[in-house]
């Protein structure tokens, strides 16, 4: 089944009937449009000079006031935990602990890494193509030597 991408308007064949775009990029571009994201030397940012209109949902708060309200939570649980943290709780230093522990932990492996194996960096897929292609290179001289050695022993065979 043939379609035109909605982003470029370049022809493909869809691969399921709901397919609107012809490749990931084309989906990533057309959300940059959708969001008003600009291009800025080698990265996209939000553009925030556009002038966005309110949007008004079903029990007719603005978007913006729903987002004051997530706020305004998100500032009483800072203020709660900032309470928490200045009475010095156990609660407070085992949560510090909790999240401090597994963050210095892999730092302490990095910095480890870094020091005794500084070579050891994680095998890329052309690291792991370059290996398959030199096994397949040392397969075929092996069955070539092996297919000499036979050829050795039948002409022993009928000298």
């Amino acid at each position: 089944m043939l379609g035109n991408c909605k982003h470029c308007s370049r022809e493909f064949i869809k691969t399921r009937k709901d397919n609107v775009y012809c490749c990931k990029s084309c989906v990533t571009m057309a959300c940059y449009e959708r969001n008003n994201y600009k291009y800025v030397s080698g990265r996209y940012e939000k553009d925030e000079t556009s002038n966005q209109k309110e949007v008004e949902f079903k029990n007719g708060q603005t978007k913006n006031k729903k987002i004051e309200k997530k706020l305004k939570g998100f500032d009483k649980k800072f203020e709660e935990l900032k309470g928490l943290i200045e009475q010095g709780q156990k609660t407070t230093s085992g949560l510090l602990t909790a999240t401090l522990g597994p963050i210095i932990a892999r730092i302490g492996e990095l910095a480890g890494k870094k020091i005794f194996w500084p070579g050891s960096l994680p095998a890329t897929k052309d690291d792991i193509n370059s290996l398959k292609k030199q096994n397949n290179e040392i397969r075929e001289q092996n069955n070539r030597l092996l297919n000499h050695l036979e050829k050795r022993d039948q002409m022993k065979y009928f000298l």
